[in-house]
């Protein structure tokens, strides 16, 4: 099992019975492929990588569009369900029959233990795209509530970030959600949402203890519904 699938699977924590399938929305794109989307990008927000390790943008409707292409690959290979394993807002494939979305699970789960005019503190992983992270509470602010947000990456070890950091970085990056987390209390928020699927049950209970609010990730809720929605409890 590659690390990729180790992540997603360990991350998920469905029963050991429960065979977990990973594609890649562009894993069926040679790199030339890629290259070919990547020209005149209008943000860095969808990222991949070449084989060679070279990060490269793709539009997010290219990405849609091989989301369904993924999609269909799993399905052919007798999987029930598909997540998407990413909390941005990929609303478009809402058509697809049991498809599950932690971005609409986030949301809706969020509201439910906050009441209206409450104040919802959002931490997002990648500063430089903060802003477009959060478009998806944006209509949120229509309806009484106030969104604030700022920035926390959370520490994946699986990952080539994590093997190119020293210790000293390792160190400072594990403590940053539970610094940004009481920022944003600090700032008046009522209820901490860790808005990225690398968050882990261990940055969930840190934020909890370390705050006192409701805190809610992506990675729990969604192993939380797929158990309960597909009989797995």
């Amino acid at each position: 099992m590659c690390i990729r699938d180790r992540f997603v699977t360990e991350a998920l924590a469905l029963p050991d019975d429960v065979e977990v399938l990973v594609r890649g929305s562009q894993d069926h794109l040679s790199d030339e492929d890629l290259r070919a989307l990547t020209d005149n990008v209008s943000l860095e927000v969808f990222a991949d990588q070449l084989s060679d390790g070279t990060q490269v943008y793709l539009e997010k409707e290219d990405v849609v569009a091989n989301m369904r292409v993924a999609d269909a690959w799993l399905r052919e290979q007798g999987c029930l369900a598909t997540i998407v394993f990413c909390s941005n807002d990929y609303s478009e494939l809402s058509d697809i029959p049991n498809v599950v979305l932690p971005s609409k699970l986030i949301i809706n789960n969020t509201l439910a233990v906050v009441p209206k005019g409450a104040t919802i503190g959002v931490l997002n992983p990648i500063e430089a795209v903060m802003d477009y992270e959060i478009q998806k509470w944006h209509y949120l602010n229509d309806e009484g509530y106030t969104i604030i947000n700022t920035n926390a990456a959370p520490v994946i070890p699986e990952s080539p970030d994590f093997a190119m950091m020293s210790e000293e970085e390792i160190a400072t990056a594990e403590t940053r959600p539970v610094e940004a987390a009481l920022e944003l209390v600090e700032q008046g928020a009522d209820v901490i949402v860790l808005d990225c699927m690398g968050f882990s049950a261990k940055n969930r209970l840190e934020v909890f203890e370390a705050t006192g609010k409701p805190v809610l990730d992506p990675q729990g809720l969604s192993s939380r519904a797929l158990t309960l929605l597909y009989g797995m409890a």
